[in-house]
């Protein structure tokens, strides 16, 4: 059940940044809040402590990234502990889920959109085509 709220989590925001153009951008910060978190996880415990009051965790999520990560990625965080998530974070953004969204979305919107789109940075890909045009 954990992995499958996580996914969703993940997947809203990747959509998210999918609509605003920024999957690159949100990566990028995702896979900074999640360095800034493994190096601080009295921070996390902190975030998902249920004696801690929300508002108070929308304040220090607030002071520490407001201004300085996108404004979507700053309304997540604090959406997953108003929802008592914050637990969540690191099966949200494990680095190869978000990678795959990353690859996922981008191989359709190659399919579809006809941009170019670098896979290098993301994994190998092997693709076989077969053509039919019967």
């Amino acid at each position: 059940m954990k992995n499958k709220i996580s996914n969703e989590y993940a997947e809203a925001l990747f959509e998210l940044a999918l609509e605003n153009e920024m999957a690159d951008t949100y990566y990028e910060q995702m896979m900074t809040v999640r360095a800034l978190f493994s190096d601080n996880m009295d921070y996390v415990e902190l975030l998902s402590s249920p004696s801690v009051p929300t508002e108070e965790k929308l304040g220090i999520i607030d002071s520490a990234f407001e201004g300085r990560i996108d404004d979507n990625i700053v309304s997540f965080l604090k959406l997953l502990c108003e929802r008592g998530r914050a637990g969540l974070f690191f099966a949200c953004f494990e680095e190869n889920l978000f990678k795959a969204f990353k690859l996922f979305f981008s191989l359709i919107n190659f399919a579809f959109g006809g941009t170019y789109i670098n896979l290098s940075n993301f994994c190998t890909v092997e693709c076989t085509c077969v053509l039919d045009f019967e």
